[in-house]
């Protein structure tokens, strides 16, 4: 029976039903439900009962009861409460056929009805002993878990954490483009290396480094039009200029340009083609903010 309460389980999951939903469309109570699935059919109140609620959870589930329950459990037939309630009033029974005779039926009557009388306070009261016994098992018995509600609020966390990682990943991207965005970066112009673009450069304290190479070079450096300094920088020498906080554009002129390095703070100022186009160059450079 455990593999059956499991076939009819799943089959309640994938058709996204849960407990509370079965009680309401087949009207039986949930801990005869919970028990079906879970084998313990020493929970339900009778053999007619435990035939008639699988077959019933079956036909809602969308499974044939025949085909799943096979020879296990039998056909309800359809006259069985007719049935039941004849076996178990036979006083009843032959009283009522006695009464469709004639003279001698009456008398039958009186001779059984005492006899019909206390078998029917008997069948009472042992109703009322069995519904009380059965009502405190009911009590007793111990609740057991929706699974499917477990099985969704899994899924839903899961969801929950997936969306969090994709918004952190989000975050870190946004993060990372607005700091290349804001990235100190010296960029020569593709179509006239002469002229160079500063972006992102510090507020204070910048510096342009000018360094000899293998030979003496003569340098100018002017900032916004202003000779900022002048002089030969010999081979292997270095020179520090520094850049007012507001300069907009500086000017280096060399008369030796193979044999110079320059810098802005620690970054190499990259030029492209420096042995061409003579050894006396200009180079421009715009600060853009």
């Amino acid at each position: 029976m455990d593999e059956v309460g499991q076939r009819l389980r799943a089959a309640r999951i994938e058709k996204g039903l849960t407990i509370d939903d079965l009680q309401q469309s087949t009207k039986i109570q949930k801990r005869y439900l919970i028990a079906i699935e879970e084998g313990q059919l020493d929970l339900l109140p009778g053999e007619f009962y435990e035939r008639a609620f699988m077959k019933q959870y079956a036909q809602a589930v969308g499974l044939d009861s025949k085909e799943l329950l096979g020879d296990t459990i039998a056909e309800v037939p359809e006259d069985s409460e007719k049935n039941t309630v004849k076996a178990n009033n036979p006083v009843k029974e032959s009283i009522v056929k006695e009464e469709n005779q004639s003279g001698q039926g009456k008398e039958l009557v009186k001779r059984y009805l005492p006899q019909a009388i206390v078998i029917i306070l008997v069948v009472i009261i042992l109703g009322v002993i069995f519904g009380i016994a059965t009502n405190n098992k009911a009590k007793n018995q111990t609740v057991i878990p929706d699974k499917s509600e477990t099985v969704k609020q899994e899924a839903a966390k899961k969801k929950a954490a997936k969306k969090k990682a994709e918004e952190e990943k989000q975050a870190e991207a946004k993060k990372a483009a607005e700091a290349e965005a804001n990235k100190f970066k010296v960029t020569e112009d593709p179509n006239n290396p002469n002229n160079i673009t500063v972006e992102n450069l510090p507020e204070s304290n910048n510096k342009l480094i000018l360094k000899g190479g293998s030979s003496a070079a003569w340098t100018s450096v002017k900032t916004d039009g202003t000779t900022a300094w002048m002089g030969s920088l010999e081979a292997g020498a270095t020179q520090e200029i520094a850049l007012p906080d507001d300069v907009k554009t500086f000017i280096v002129h060399s008369g030796n340009t193979p044999a110079i390095s320059m810098k802005i703070n620690d970054t190499d100022v990259t030029i492209s083609n420096l042995t061409t186009g003579g050894s006396v160059r200009t180079f421009t450079f715009t600060i853009k903010k």
